[in-house]
């Protein structure tokens, strides 16, 4: 501490005993004395942190009142500790609270003590740096793979390569409709190229600050929450087409989650703190919203990533300031909004491949490349028996070969059996509204072709089959609509 600093500090704590017993206000002192307001702030913090005064209630117009405790009298009363006071010294350990006290309700002065606490005295960052270095760990592994897969190390850095960035976790419409949705998160760790992750970290490293007004722990709930909800928003926005894949990768989304938040803070907050730090605070925010929005204006970059990561971040925000200092009514409230904030986003994205025409398409091209391998080979098999089965039908019984009719009948026994399974399958499949046709239409195929399998069989043994003629045209018709809807 300077010098000037110690003359302030003992000048101050004079003038609060001066006021005693009601509040001093440094906004009078400095427009009576002509100093500069923004020169108490430190001092202030120092005799308040050693106990020597303690804040009161904020008033409007006024600003925050200070009142001398029974420490700071006896400080002033006291030649030896006036010494101390003045070389500087602490007279008592310093405090910090970063929650409220332990109460059933936390005050308005419970609220603001820890808002100060948070803002003034910053705690330990200890999730930020982690979350950096798995940035920078998943793009060193991305680079590796996208090497190995015959991509040019200058083509990556300089922008990334979607094919292989998806091996590792970068998102499309397609994932999603294949149910990959573990990479809504994945793919916050991902960047393409060395600027796109350069800008991300950087602007994480200056939101530090939130980690440390929130807390470690709502931290790391807060990135992650937005981070999906970030993605969420991305892949619905512009989920690109089967012919034109969209890739989406980048921790954009939670960090406008966490810069929204960090906005939100200052609001609920601004009534506990000094307008002028505030202001200050502010204009380094809006240097980061700044940065970012220039970001957001790059080709190719994820708008609407940032938009749902921010919408997320303030509703996280409202939850987790009513989680901290609410009544236990209220806590469970607000866990409960804590969860449905993901969970909305998730149903919604969910309900949109149900149900917008520009997503349903990647669900049925998922559905078919599940249903087709099983169903769509049955035609072909059954094809080739089908010839067997009529040519020995034509023959007489007389000369009819035993071992070749037995080789018929076992294949189609065989194929029945196959069917069947593949049945089962079929009716136990979830298919979304746009992969309901195709089910039907494969049911609908492999229950034909087990009737038409199992008549052939008898048939090729000579038995009269009554209506095989129309089990026939059966499946060749089910056979016709399952081409023309597998087809599209």
């Amino acid at each position: 501490m300077s010098e000037s600093d110690s003359s302030l500090r003992e000048t101050l704590l004079r003038q609060c005993l001066a006021a005693d017993p009601g509040p001093w206000y440094p906004r009078d002192y400095s427009a009576s004395s002509g100093l500069d307001l923004e020169t108490f702030y430190g001092p202030l913090n120092d005799l308040r942190q050693s106990l020597l005064v303690q804040l009161t209630e904020w008033i409007t117009g006024k600003g925050q009142g200070y009142t001398i405790t029974p420490l700071g009298k006896e400080v002033l009363g006291d030649p030896l500790f006036l010494v101390q006071l003045r070389e500087g010294k602490t007279t008592a350990p310093a405090t910090k609270a970063s929650e409220p006290a332990a109460r059933a309700t936390a005050t308005r002065f419970d609220i603001g003590e820890a808002a100060r606490a948070a803002f003034f005295y910053r705690g330990q960052v200890r999730v930020t740096p982690i979350i950096i270095f798995l940035n920078l760990i998943a793009f060193g592994f991305s680079l590796a793979v996208a090497i190995r897969s015959g991509v040019p190390v200058m083509k990556f850095v300089g922008g990334g390569d979607g094919e292989s960035m998806q091996k590792v976790g970068a998102i499309t419409a397609g994932d999603l409709a294949q149910g990959e949705w573990w990479r809504l998160l994945a793919n916050c760790f991902l960047h393409f190229g060395l600027l796109h992750l350069a800008l991300n970290m950087f602007s994480l490293s200056l939101l530090r600050r939130v980690e440390a007004l929130w807390g470690s722990g709502r931290f790391l709930l807060l990135y992650f929450t937005c981070g999906l909800c970030g993605s969420c928003a991305g892949v619905y926005y512009f989920p690109g087409a089967l012919v034109n894949i969209v890739y989406l990768a980048g921790a954009s989304g939670a960090l406008w989650g966490v810069m929204a938040s960090e906005a939100m803070w200052i609001v609920l907050n601004r009534s506990h703190l000094p307008p002028e730090e505030v202001r200050r605070w502010n204009q380094q925010l809006f240097f980061t919203l700044l940065l970012n929005v220039g970001v957001s204006m790059l080709p190719n970059v994820s708008a609407a990533a940032h938009v749902g990561g921010g919408v997320a971040g303030v509703l996280s925000a409202l939850f987790l300031h009513m989680h901290r200092y609410g009544t236990p009514g209220r806590r469970a409230l607000a866990c409960f909004g804590l969860a449905m904030v993901p969970t909305a986003f998730l149903f919604g994205l969910a309900l949109a491949f149900d149900k917008d025409p520009r997503l349903q398409p990647f669900v049925m091209s998922a559905y078919r490349d599940e249903i087709d391998p099983r169903v769509g080979k049955l035609p072909a098999k059954l094809d080739e028996l089908e010839v067997q089965a009529e040519r020995l039908q034509l023959q007489e019984s007389a000369k009819r070969d035993a071992a070749q009719l037995a080789k018929v009948r076992e294949n189609l026994q065989g194929l029945v059996g196959n069917a069947k399974d593949e049945l089962k399958w079929v009716k136990k499949s979830t298919a979304s509204t746009p992969a309901r046709a195709l089910r039907e239409r494969g049911q609908a195929l492999v229950e034909a072709l087990i009737s038409y399998a199992e008549a052939l069989e008898k048939y090729a043994g000579g038995e009269r089959v009554p209506k095989i003629d129309e089990l026939r045209n059966n499946w060749q018709d089910a056979r016709r609509d399952w081409a023309r809807l597998a087809a599209k």
